[in-house]
């Protein structure tokens, strides 16, 4: 595994526009706080990491077939909230053109660290060396996030 990670991800809470409990939502950092709030996520079904971070919590998720569905359902508020990375989040918001609807929150989860991994019998292994420094030095002159950052925005809707 690289020594670095390449990608730090973090689900960021999102709930839909002039939500009552906004103020309350932009602080959730656990399923505890979910629950406590008395709020109704909604998820992918097969979203391991959300049904072992806040279902745990007793929690009854509204589960539909795919993160496309998840932020209709919270157009429409049907759920107050979804988690997702913010990557997929930004580009969702765009893609069904649901900027005036949905919005993302300071809340969030992670990260989660995503390495290179070559396995041992890779013919790549021994530049693992490099690869390592590299990775290194994008992050240390700030390329990498620059290059990620694009994928985080939300496009406004020009008139």
């Amino acid at each position: 595994a690289s020594e670095l990670p390449i990608l730090q991800l973090f689900l960021h809470v999102y709930t839909y526009k002039n939500h009552p409990q906004l103020e309350q939502i932009k602080s959730i950092s656990s399923g505890k706080d979910i629950k406590d709030l008395g709020l109704t996520p909604v998820s992918n079904i097969g979203n391991i990491w959300h049904s072992k971070n806040i279902d745990s919590f007793g929690i009854s998720t509204q589960y539909v077939d795919n993160e496309e569905s998840a932020f209709n359902v919270l157009a429409i508020k049907r759920a107050d909230l979804t988690i997702e990375p913010i990557y997929a989040g930004s580009y969702l918001i765009n893609k069904l053109n649901l900027i005036d609807k949905i919005e993302p929150t300071e809340a969030r989860f992670g990260p989660l660290d995503f390495h290179i991994l070559f396995s041992k019998k890779s013919a790549h292994y021994h530049l693992m060396g490099q690869i390592n420094e590299i990775i290194k030095h994008l992050v240390e002159s700030g390329r990498l996030e620059e290059i990620t950052s694009e994928y985080k925005k939300i496009k406004t809707v020009s008139p």
